[in-house]
């Protein structure tokens, strides 16, 4: 019998904080790297929020529930 495997595909939040400059002072972003294929996640086009609405606003596939859960309180 061969063996099987599960590929469990990670997310990871990373909080960029305001390194991108597209945001006023003090206002902080983050967004969400995939570490199976070593890229940031973009959802139409987008790939850095300030907060978890702004988020839900761009995700348009089916795992939200699984991305919300990452996002600290201070996003959301």
């Amino acid at each position: 019998m061969l063996p099987t495997f599960k590929i469990t595909i990670m997310k990871r939040f990373i909080d960029i904080g305001e390194q991108t400059g597209n945001t006023d002072e003090g206002v902080k972003e983050f967004c969400f790297f995939d570490t199976v294929i070593d890229q940031f996640e973009t959802f139409q086009d987008e790939c850095c929020w300030t907060s978890a609405k702004e988020f839900t606003e761009y995700y348009d596939g089916n795992e939200l529930e699984r991305y919300l859960s990452l996002i600290p309180d201070e996003f959301k």
